[in-house]
């Protein structure tokens, strides 16, 4: 992965469930997940973080199974989001499912250079790291979990 990304998804209130995915290293190294979700109703800044954890991978083929161990207040949406590791390749799908959206930290020049906005503290608008689309990135969706009754989307 040579860009870090995030898979936005609607979250009810209560537990959040258990997510799985497979990756395959390259080499034994860790993968950095966090799961992030908006201080704002109905806002999509991932500037609230649930937990974040570092899950050690061997070389070839791993199934991970993450639990933040984390309630939701109330539904809304979260990002669980995996960073950047050059020896770490998920399983992507290019089917569109309604309500989940891919997410890839990159240079959108609109609003940044550097894959993050970074305002003067005194005007009133967030710091924020800019997610764009897969659509709007020209790629794939990116699809790479499955939680509690949610379908499987990676290929």
């Amino acid at each position: 992965m040579v860009l870090s990304l995030a898979q936005l998804l609607p979250l009810g209130s209560g537990r959040v469930p258990v997510f799985r995915c497979s990756a395959v290293a390259a080499e034994d190294t860790e993968l950095e997940v966090e799961l992030r979700t908006s201080g704002r109703a109905g806002n999509f800044t991932p500037d609230v973080s649930l937990g974040r954890q570092r899950v050690g991978l061997r070389a070839g083929h791993n199934e991970l199974e993450l639990d933040f161990g984390v309630e939701m207040a109330e539904a809304g949406y979260g990002f669980f989001c995996i960073y950047k590791n050059e020896a770490v390749q998920l399983y992507y799908s290019p089917q569109r499912i309604t309500g989940i959206l891919s997410v890839f930290n990159l240079v959108n020049e609109a609003v940044s250079n550097y894959g993050k906005q970074t305002p003067p503290e005194d005007i009133g608008v967030d710091e924020f790291g800019v997610l764009v689309s897969a659509a709007a990135a020209g790629g794939a969706e990116s699809g790479f979990f499955s939680g509690a009754g949610a379908a499987v989307f990676w290929g």
